[in-house]
């Protein structure tokens, strides 16, 4: 089976929230969801971010441990980096020298932090692309216009499973209506070790069930998710 390259995303781990069946899902996850996970780059990271998003996610950005004008100067390289078409607005990095490169400057202070890699199986390719075709997902910046670029992923990750997803925008997690009780106890599918389906057919399985059972809004699809190392032979040191 091959994958379409998804983009990108530095998550990092967080507790399930209390509304999800914990029972299921492994002490500390790993998602391209904010309802799930800690995801970067959010808006915030801009320069055009506005006090608000700031004052939202300053518990966050206090971890990064950058002074008033080392943020101003990362504010400005991820505009640069969006102008480039490296890095889309305002969730996903383009490859993987940019997303490192990102980590050596401005992440590196942060603990449980991943570099996920999502692939769209490319049997739903034309599916994903009709059922994306809204104002919001015509900007270059987006995740359809990623897919549509039909680049493979890159090929040095360790796979973690596969997850299934919504997608408006941002991206809504199965949990978010319960949906890994129903895996279980419905369909047999049970979550390995980082909350996501091993199996392809498991995950196909999964997925036509949430689109049966009303999901929240979104066009919903499985994703591989695979996990990359976030340095190379040489590291920033603190």
């Amino acid at each position: 089976m091959n994958f379409i390259n998804g983009g990108y995303y530095f998550s990092q781990g967080r507790k399930p929230p209390a509304w999800t069946n914990t029972a299921l899902l492994p002490k500390v996850m790993w998602s391209v969801s904010h309802d799930v996970s800690y995801v970067f780059p959010d808006v915030w990271a801009f320069s055009t971010a506005t006090d608000a998003a700031k004052r939202k996610n300053k518990e966050f950005i206090d971890r990064l441990g950058l002074s008033a004008n080392e943020f101003f100067e990362m504010g400005k390289f991820f505009d640069a980096l969006y102008f480039k078409k490296l890095c889309g607005f305002p969730y996903m990095i383009y490859d993987i020298p940019t997303a490192r490169l990102i980590y050596q400057r401005y992440l590196f202070r942060l603990e449980n932090l991943k570099l996920l890699g999502l692939g769209l199986p490319n049997t739903y390719f034309d599916e994903f692309v009709n059922e994306t075709i809204f104002p919001s997902q015509y900007l270059e910046s987006s995740l359809r216009y990623k897919v549509l670029k039909m680049d493979p992923p890159a090929l040095d990750g360790n796979f973690l499973g596969f997850d299934i997803l919504g997608y408006d925008g941002s991206f809504v997690p199965f949990t978010a209506q319960g949906f890994e009780t129903a895996f279980s106890q419905k369909l047999g599918i049970h979550l390995n070790i980082h909350g996501l389906i091993d199996s392809f057919d498991d995950a196909a399985r999964a997925l036509e069930y949430v689109k049966a059972h009303n999901p929240e809004e979104g066009v919903w699809f499985f994703w591989q998710v695979m996990e990359y190392t976030l340095i190379t032979s040489s590291r920033r040191s603190d």
